[in-house]
């Protein structure tokens, strides 16, 4: 008699012999192999379910916490082609996320600037559909934190927009989740 490669069932040929102990040593190998699939399964399903759990009560978390906060909001009240504005008073410890806000008519570039030093680093704000482009700095509640090369969060001084008409009215907003 031979056996099977992956649960050495019996397999008979014609001249074998056929035992009641061979199908009830076999059924219990099928037995075992279906309970130990079973198991693996049960577990696996069981830590899928924890981790949705988990993954739902931070979602939520996220979702109580996620009404943005006005962090400054500056209005211009003469069209300008540059316009910077100091943000040495933002506590940037206290946010995950900052998102810089502004009505622009056009795509525009604004640059960071820290202690007395510039750190030019321009992003290039797409003005397409949007009637508030945002650029989004993840502070991550650590001020130390680089912002760019050379530069932290805690360390900036003053924002810059540049090559970016502004017209009067236009609003700029830095918003903290």
């Amino acid at each position: 008699m031979t056996k099977t490669t992956n649960y050495q069932l019996n397999q008979w040929a014609k001249s074998d012999r056929i035992r009641m102990e061979d199908f009830n040593a076999d059924n219990a190998k099928v037995d075992a192999a279906l309970k130990g699939q079973a198991e693996a399964l049960a577990a696996e399903t069981a830590a899928r379910e924890a981790s949705d759990t988990a993954l739902s009560e931070r979602i939520t978390e996220v979702q109580n916490k996620s009404s943005l906060t006005v962090i400054k909001e500056l209005h211009v009240d003469v069209r300008t082609e540059n316009f910077s504005f100091s943000v040495a008073d933002v506590n940037w410890g206290a946010y995950e996320y900052v998102f810089v806000e502004c009505d622009c008519p056009q795509n525009a570039n604004y640059h960071l600037v820290g202690n007395s030093t510039y750190y030019i680093q321009s992003f290039a704000i797409q003005n397409s559909e949007n009637p508030h482009p945002r650029v989004t700095l993840p502070v991550g509640k650590m001020p130390n934190r680089l912002v760019v090369k050379g530069l932290t969060y805690d360390q900036l001084q003053t924002m810059m927009y540049k090559n970016c008409w502004l017209e009067v009215g236009s609003t700029i907003r830095l918003l903290g989740i």
